[in-house]
């Protein structure tokens, strides 16, 4: 387990690009891919989700979008995608 200390989301930033940009500097070299990997997966969880609801009005506790956040962390790393988180 890798603890990062990162800046969350607030509204300085002009979008998730600017946190993101502004987040990665902060990670190590070496965990910044893994770091961009995260975060693509995160997002790609919330846009999972957010289909869900628009097309299925399917609509996901915030505890379970993270668990799925997890489950597909653990997957990814399977496949080799991501190390250090």
């Amino acid at each position: 387990m890798v603890e990062l200390m990162l800046p969350l989301p607030r509204s300085t930033f002009q979008s998730t690009e600017d946190w993101w940009i502004t987040a990665r500097r902060r990670a190590p070299k070496h965990l910044r891919s893994d770091f961009d990997t995260f975060t693509i997966l995160v997002h790609w969880r919330i846009w999972k989700e957010r289909n869900a609801m628009i097309f299925h009005s399917e609509f996901s506790s915030v505890d379970r979008v993270f668990d799925l956040i997890v489950d597909d962390l653990h997957s990814w790393r399977v496949a080799g995608c991501i190390i250090a988180f």
